[in-house]
């Protein structure tokens, strides 16, 4: 849950929120020396709730879903059907993979809250790892509401990421929804961050799998627009055109990508990375030479 903003927190009950606080505070000291303190602290107060629900929270961040469980076992004596170590445990379960346990723990905490934003995206991840990706959608959609709603036009300080409109569209596409409805979240994403990679690329992809190539081509063109570099989004659009069969279309893309590679610095053109892509490059232009004038052939 990296991408949860301080606003979201805040949206979980008051122990957990405590909890995160604490693990914020403390995640640069050693996790031995963390937990020794709060363990020295039960010591003398078993029952302490608040010192439990750091420890726990601890544990689970840094993986020890084992310990973790125990802290919340021992919660659930303390404070009997408190609704918050559903969350807890539901997290728990998440981060260890009990999916179904996920599940369920979780969705007793988003039927008691509904609106908070993190227990949405929690379980949204859940029923994914449970293979649930259709019951995984509107959680989705209601993290991705809400932090609009939250931020009203500064978007982009409300802690959610493009990421989550990928997520959703993944979750969408393996719920075998319509491409044209994935789309239309995919660009509702766009419209509000602008024509970042992790979007277009995979709206790119969707484009292709409904026979629409030039949209397809389009969508890597307006990430090439923004871009410093040209060269890569070159090649991938001739890529594009290539897979569709339109083999000239693609030659003019690989021999911009090449012509964008021989406008860099020497420094850069040494690079690996643009070595490597030199040779895919070629390797493209070699496989579709036929009819390629000679003043353009590798």
């Amino acid at each position: 849950m990296h991408w949860v903003s301080r606003r979201f927190v805040r949206r979980c009950s008051a122990g957990l929120a405590v909890a995160l606080a604490v693990w914020a505070a403390w995640a640069h000291g050693p996790l031995h020396e963390q937990i020794q303190m709060l363990s020295e602290r039960l010591a003398k107060a078993p029952d302490d709730g608040e010192a439990l629900s750091q420890r726990a929270e601890l544990y689970r961040a840094h993986g020890l879903f084992p310990e973790a469980r125990a802290d919340a076992d021992a919660l659930e004596r303390i404070w009997p059907g408190n609704i918050t170590n559903r969350l807890r445990r539901g997290l728990i379960d998440l981060g260890a993979r009990e999916t179904n346990s996920a599940v369920e723990n979780l969705s007793l905490w988003n039927r008691d809250r509904p609106d908070d934003l993190s227990g949405n995206y929690s379980l949204a991840q859940a029923l994914m790892l449970a293979g649930r990706p259709m019951e995984a959608v509107p959680h989705y959609h209601r993290v991705i509401t809400g932090a609009a709603r939250e931020a009203g036009a500064d978007f982009s300080s409300s802690g959610a990421r493009p990421e989550l409109y990928l997520e959703r569209a993944q979750a969408q596409q393996a719920a075998r929804v319509p491409v044209a409805e994935i789309l239309v979240g995919i660009d509702a994403g766009v419209a509000r961050l602008g024509p970042l990679p992790v979007l277009e690329r995979f709206a790119a992809e969707l484009e292709m799998e409904r026979g629409n190539p030039d949209a397809a081509v389009e969508r890597i063109a307006a990430i090439a627009a923004r871009a410093e570099r040209k060269e890569r989004w070159l090649f991938q659009q001739g890529e594009l055109l290539l897979r569709a069969g339109r083999t000239n279309a693609a030659r003019e893309k690989f021999v911009a990508a090449r012509d964008a590679l021989a406008r860099l610095p020497d420094r850069l053109q040494r690079a690996w990375m643009a070595t490597e892509l030199r040779q895919q490059i070629d390797t493209r232009l070699a496989g579709a030479v036929t009819n390629l004038p000679a003043s353009v052939r590798p």
